[in-house]
């Protein structure tokens, strides 16, 4: 029986998204496993991908950054929090540090809050870390010279350093060089084609193409002229709907997120290392709205395109609904290369079996 503990962070879906498919491989490949999951999202958001059973924790320990509706970064509202946060660090420690010896864990998994890492050192947790990015780096990124930084962000630095191994997916941003990193393929899962079940559940004709909108948890507003055509129909979520024809709710089928996306046509997203990864393992071409001044964008693009047919899309086409010919151009073009495999989940379980199976 092995007891692990995972902190995932709350920002976005996208460190939830890479931490599944390690976590369902991991319970199928250790029976007995005792998974507690602690993390600034829900436990019904979290049961969406998470397939093995699991104790779920709520925490404030890893908001990430704080986003704009328009996906940039709040900073003031983001260095205010870690400010908040550096400035009771003794407290913020001894209440992590409470909760791990609560829970009695035989090793921490963190995507990506470096002040567990740092607390399992401390009580000699074996520990390990799965992301693309750290919290370190991008704090470096968006702020610094603001009032606090060379404490704080020292603080961060000198935690992450502290984790056992650093598994760094692929693709990633540099990683610094003081960190444990063990470079490992991309993780992602993919899901079932389920298109003529939810065709027929839609009711429509078998040769309607699904379009899927998804943007990571951030919401948008749909104007009057977004499209509405017989030949496809655009699955987004429901907080996004209005009375246009030819869209339906993404909750409302009850279909996994990833056989949506193995269902579709094309996927419209914003860059993410989760929507990138499962749409280009699962062969599915790529619309993406670019974030404002996001450090690990670059990266993900790169890959992107060596592996999978995509484009950016200009925000202000998405907003105002005059994108149809991006899709058909897209949707028309020749195919890419053989999908990329996402051989990283094995790495990562094996990195975690090997540091369980120590005495």
């Amino acid at each position: 029986m092995a007891r692990v503990v995972a902190t995932i962070s709350g920002h976005g879906f996208g460190h939830l998204s890479i931490s599944a498919p390690v976590l369902n491989q991991l319970g199928r490949t250790c029976p007995g496993l005792e998974l507690t999951v602690l993390s600034g999202l829900s436990r019904e958001r979290i049961s969406t991908r998470v397939q093995v059973p699991f104790v779920h924790g709520h925490t404030d320990w890893d908001f990430g950054v704080s986003n704009l509706p328009d996906l940039s970064v709040a900073i003031g509202d983001t260095a205010d929090r870690y400010r908040q946060i550096h400035a009771n660090w003794t407290s913020s420690v001894q209440d992590c540090a409470d909760r791990l010896e609560a829970l009695g864990c035989d090793l921490l998994f963190s995507n990506v809050s470096y002040l567990s890492l740092f607390v399992a050192h401390r009580l000699g947790v074996p520990s390990i870390a799965l992301s693309p990015l750290n919290w370190a780096d991008i704090y470096l990124y968006f702020l610094s010279g603001t009032p606090g930084f060379d404490r704080i962000h020292d603080q961060m630095a000198r935690a992450y350093a502290s984790a056992g191994v650093f598994l760094v997916p692929t693709p990633s941003m540099p990683m610094d060089p003081r960190l444990a990193t063990r470079r490992i393929g991309p993780v992602a899962e993919i899901g079932r084609d389920r298109k003529s079940e939810i065709q027929r559940m839609l009711g429509v004709d078998p040769s309607c193409r699904l379009i899927l909108v998804a943007m990571g948890g951030h919401a948008l507003r749909l104007t009057a002229s977004w499209p509405a055509r017989d030949d496809m129909i655009w699955l987004i979520p429901r907080n996004w709907m209005t009375d246009h024809q030819n869209t339906a709710p993404i909750e409302d089928l009850e279909v996994p997120f990833l056989d949506l996306l193995a269902s579709s046509d094309l996927l419209i997203t914003k860059p993410g290392y989760g929507s990138f990864t499962e749409a280009a393992c699962a062969g599915k071409p790529v619309l993406y709205v670019l974030r404002p001044d996001w450090p690990e964008e670059r990266y993900l693009i790169d890959w992107l395109n060596k592996h999978c047919r995509c484009r950016p899309l200009d925000p202000a086409r998405l907003r105002s609904g005059r994108f149809v010919d991006d899709v058909i151009s897209l949707l028309d073009s020749p195919q890419a290369a053989r999908p990329p495999k996402p051989t990283g989940t094995a790495d990562a379980v094996a990195a975690i079996s090997r540091l369980l199976a120590r005495p």
